[in-house]
């Protein structure tokens, strides 16, 4: 006699329906489908380990530039469209490196020619994309970008010409932007390299060479800004000290309105020396307080307008009432000197009958 549960060591189980079968399946579809996909990211990455993000590094030209908060994607368009301007201006249209396929060509091969063209003509972009005039850096820190230069542009240059129409016309071309800071070079952030950096870039103000951008008198008066933004633990009285042994005596400190700033920018474990010349002038190039400036300015002109005119109004008004006055005397004493008219008849009636 058998017994019941004989048959319990098969594991088989009760046998599915189609229908049942065929859910089970399509229900592991998307699992499946994920794991090839994270698969062939994880493949592509180790296969493309030079392909990453841009970073920050020393030894870059560029502009740092202050935004509005939150409002870093905006700032970045309006940006390229104002620095592709002023470069187009000063520097000339800029030139693609990048080569065009020919349609015939791609057209034709297999399946794995095409990929290894399309491949290639993603290198080719990203080159190009490397040796563009500008190109946008993140900054691992809120309200602040990058713009790495690439020859010719210089970014003192560029800033300064920037600034100058702005303060010359007032008209403002930018709206989420606040300041933009010419960065001449980067280093580590460590005395040393920052040294090392400034022996190069301030070195040159005190020789004969020419710095594009730079019209400075020799000796002139200076001053040191020192900001770091959670980039190091470099402190302003090392920047100022190490300084003291690179300016020369003859050129003297002035805190209140200096010929030349040396400000140093450190973000991101890099520091900036940018070299400024209209500090006050270009209200420590910033955008906002160059047009509110000249705002300022034109509103306190035409109030000076205004009140000349209403000084003048007076003074039209007495000389209208002084020569209305001057006619009126002209009219009485020429209806003096006429004779009246009935005098004259009683004249000609007493005369005698000879006379007539």
């Amino acid at each position: 006699m058998t017994k019941k549960g004989g048959n319990s060591g098969n594991k088989s189980g009760p046998k599915l329906s189609k229908k049942a079968f065929k859910k089970q399946l399509y229900a592991k579809v998307p699992i499946l489908r994920l794991g090839l996909l994270l698969n062939t990211l994880t493949n592509s990455t180790q296969q493309k380990p030079d392909v990453k993000k841009f970073e920050i590094e020393p030894g870059m030209s560029g502009i740092l530039v202050m935004t509005l908060i939150h409002r870093t994607r905006e700032s970045v368009r309006e940006l390229d469209n104002l620095f592709a301007e002023y470069a187009d201006r000063l520097y000339g249209p800029e030139t693609s490196d990048a080569m065009d396929v020919d349609d015939d060509e791609a057209e034709g091969g297999s399946i794995e020619d095409a990929f290894a063209r399309e491949m290639s003509d993603l290198k080719v972009v990203k080159e190009d994309t490397k040796n563009k005039r500008f190109l946008w850096l993140r900054i691992e820190a809120e309200c602040l970008l990058f713009y790495k230069v690439n020859p010719p542009v210089d970014p003192t240059v560029l800033v300064n010409a920037i600034m100058s129409d702005l303060l010359a016309t007032g008209v403002k071309k930018t709206r989420y932007s606040i300041r933009l800071i010419p960065i001449k070079g980067t280093a580590r952030m460590n005395m040393e390299d920052i040294t090392e950096l400034t022996k190069k870039i301030v070195g040159p103000l005190f020789g004969d060479e020419e710095i594009p951008g730079l019209a400075v008198k020799k000796p002139f008066t200076w001053m040191a800004t020192f900001k770091t933004r959670w980039a190091g633990n470099i402190k302003k009285e090392d920047i100022y000290k190490m300084l003291g042994g690179i300016v020369p005596e003859e050129n003297k400190v002035d805190l209140d309105n200096p010929d030349v700033v040396i400000a140093y920018e450190a973000f991101q474990n890099v520091c900036g020396i940018a070299i400024l010349e209209n500090w006050r002038k270009y209200r420590k190039y910033n955008l906002d307080s160059i047009y509110t400036m000249r705002q300022k300015e034109e509103a306190e002109l035409k109030e000076r307008e205004l009140k000349q005119r209403e000084q003048k109004e007076p003074e039209e008004k007495r000389k209208r009432r002084a020569e209305e006055d001057e006619e009126e005397k002209r009219k009485k004493t020429r209806v003096e000197e006429e004779p009246e008219p009935e005098a004259e008849a009683e004249q000609k009636d007493g005369r005698p009958d000879g006379d007539q």
